[in-house]
């Protein structure tokens, strides 16, 4: 895995992409529990902090000339989860 992506609060996340991956022309994208479009970021850079409330499961979509890689957001989902376990 070439980055990691961790809730940092209620409404943030953050970013973190290895060094040495090239995001010249790459694109982030957050995405949403059916991986929908949330969010798009042109010109990312190696440390991203992006607000976007966290309730629900996100996901990071990662573009650049090598392909695409795409990560669960780390502590994402708890109010959606909590929610799941409390209807079974």
């Amino acid at each position: 895995m070439n980055f990691t992506a961790t809730k940092k609060c209620e409404n943030c996340i953050e970013i973190n992409v290895n060094a040495d991956v090239d995001l010249t022309d790459a694109t982030v994208k957050i995405l949403g529990k059916d991986r929908n479009l949330l969010a798009k970021i042109s010109n990312p850079t190696h440390q991203m902090e992006f607000c976007v409330y966290t309730g629900s499961p996100m996901f990071i979509e990662i573009v650049n000339h090598s392909g695409v890689e795409v990560s669960y957001v780390k502590g994402s989902g708890d109010i959606y989860y909590s929610q799941e376990l409390a209807e079974n």
